[in-house]
C-alpha cells in the first residue's frame, strides 16, 4: 500500500520529469499482495480517475497490476502505465526489438 508520503514523493517524480501531476492516490486495497485481484485494481482506479488525467501511471508496489492494464485501457479509454510493462518496453526499445505484446495495453503499439 502507498502511503500518502509515497504519493507525494511519486508525484513529485514526475512533476520534476515535466509532466503535470492532476491527482496522485493509494489504492483502498488490501495490504498483502496475493489478496489483491486485478479485477480489482482496474475497479478502484477507474472509480478514482481524475476527469483531467490523460493517463495513468500505476505503481505496483509489491503486487502484480500488469493484469489490469488492458482491461483498464478498455474500461477508461485512456493510456495506463505499469512499472514492469514500462521497464519492458523500454529495453525492448533500447534493443530495438519489435514484439507484438498483445493484452499488455496500448504502449506495446508504440
Amino acid at each position: 500500500m502507498v502511503r500518502p508520503a509515497d504519493e507525494r514523493s511519486g508525484a513529485a517524480y514526475f512533476q520534476n520529469k515535466g509532466f503535470e501531476v492532476v491527482a496522485a492516490a493509494s489504492a483502498q486495497l488490501p495490504n498483502n499482495p496475493p489478496e489483491i485481484r486485478t479485477a480489482d485494481v482496474a475497479t478502484w482506479v477507474a472509480n478514482h480517475l481524475h476527469d483531467a488525467a490523460q493517463a495513468i501511471v500505476m505503481g505496483g508496489n509489491g503486487f502484480r497490476v500488469a493484469g489490469a492494464v488492458e482491461p483498464l485501457e478498455a474500461r477508461i479509454g485512456r493510456p495506463v502505465l505499469a512499472p514492469n510493462q514500462a521497464l519492458l518496453w523500454a529495453l525492448l526499445r533500447r534493443m530495438r526489438i519489435t514484439l507484438a505484446a498483445s493484452g499488455r495495453g496500448s504502449l506495446f503499439r508504440h
